[in-house]
C-alpha cells in the first residue's frame, strides 16, 4: 500500500500534516523540506482534511431500533445498532444529523 505523496517528491501528506499538528509554522517546514513550496503544506492540508471527513454510509437491510443505553444516561446516545437506514458513524458513536 501506497502512501499518500506531495507531488512527485515521495514526501508523504502525513509527514506534513504531522509537522503542522506539532505546531511548527510554514517557513519551518520549508526550511527542513527545500522542495516544498507553500502550496504544497496547503494542499496536505486540504487532502487531510478530505480523508476524515465525515461521509454517510448506507446500511442495506436495517430495521428501526431502539438505542440501547450502556452507562444509564438518557444522553449517552450509544447504539448497538442503527435506527435508520442510512446513518452517520464518528468514533463509534451515532453523529448528530
Amino acid at each position: 500500500m501506497s502512501l499518500p505523496c506531495i507531488r512527485a517528491l515521495r514526501i508523504p501528506v502525513a509527514t506534513v500534516v504531522g509537522m503542522v499538528s506539532e505546531g511548527m509554522i510554514e517557513s519551518e517546514i520549508l526550511k527542513a523540506y527545500p522542495d516544498l513550496e507553500r502550496e504544497d503544506i496547503r494542499e496536505a492540508l486540504r487532502y487531510a482534511a478530505e480523508a476524515v471527513q465525515e461521509r454517510e454510509l448506507p446500511v442495506s437491510g436495517a430495521t428501526a431500533v431502539p438505542p440501547i443505553n450502556r452507562t444509564g444516561s438518557e444522553d449517552a446516545g450509544l447504539t448497538d445498532s442503527c435506527r435508520t437506514a442510512t446513518f452517520r458513524c464518528l468514533n463509534g458513536r451515532e453523529a448528530e444529523p
